[in-house]
């Protein structure tokens, strides 16, 4: 069964690829703003949610304080993790072969990992994808500096987004407002995943 399901993936995989570089060759997908990356990889860019954005990014004291904490939060989660591993690793030379878990689950792929389900693995992978963007987004208006373009990355299902700040502002930022900007992600996510833990 394993065997099949793998075939079934390659060759899905296969078609995709074939099918992506004939629609690329024709310039279908560049009318829809769609780009081809690395050969497998659609980038989609639009300007919609903008005014969005800029909706949310309003209150900009409240913003620049969670921004702060965020700073504090992931860079103290970032050390904890890092010793964690260093933990881990020790740990890991210890475990018989006959007992350490099998690679699916070691990755966290929707359908790949035998606990993960398909359906509620990709909502809640475009849930954290989405909030973790919009996120960057938020403080990239309250400081003050254009968002260019928003977009989703997909490989047949969507596997990523981004909000595509402008390079220029970016580079003028002081330290403080561009570590302000990359940790707000990372925080929604843990805000995200604290609310579902007291939901649950």
């Amino acid at each position: 069964m394993p065997d099949l399901t793998l075939a079934i993936v390659i060759i899905v995989l296969i078609v995709y690829a074939v099918v992506l570089m004939l629609l690329n060759k024709a310039n279908v997908l560049s009318k829809f703003n769609i780009e081809v990356v690395l050969g497998f990889l659609l980038m989609w860019r639009t300007t919609r949610g903008r005014k969005f954005i800029n909706w949310l990014a309003g209150p900009k004291r409240g913003w620049t304080f969670w921004g702060n904490i965020a700073i504090v939060t992931v860079t103290a989660l970032g050390v904890g993790t890092f010793l964690l591993l260093l933990w881990e690793a020790v740990l890991v030379v210890q475990i018989p072969t006959s007992l350490a878990p099998a690679p699916q689950m070691l990755i966290g792929i929707p359908g790949l990992n035998p606990i993960i389900p398909v359906g509620y693995g990709i909502v809640a992978l475009s849930i954290a994808i989405l909030i973790h963007e919009f996120s960057h987004g938020i403080l990239t208006r309250v400081a003050n500096i254009r968002i260019r373009s928003l977009g989703i990355i997909a490989v047949i299902i969507p596997i990523g987004a981004f909000v595509e700040p402008d390079e220029d502002g970016l580079r003028k930022l002081s330290r403080n407002q561009r570590s302000r900007l990359y940790a707000a992600g990372p925080m929604a996510n843990l805000a995200c995943a604290f609310v579902c833990a007291l939901i649950f």
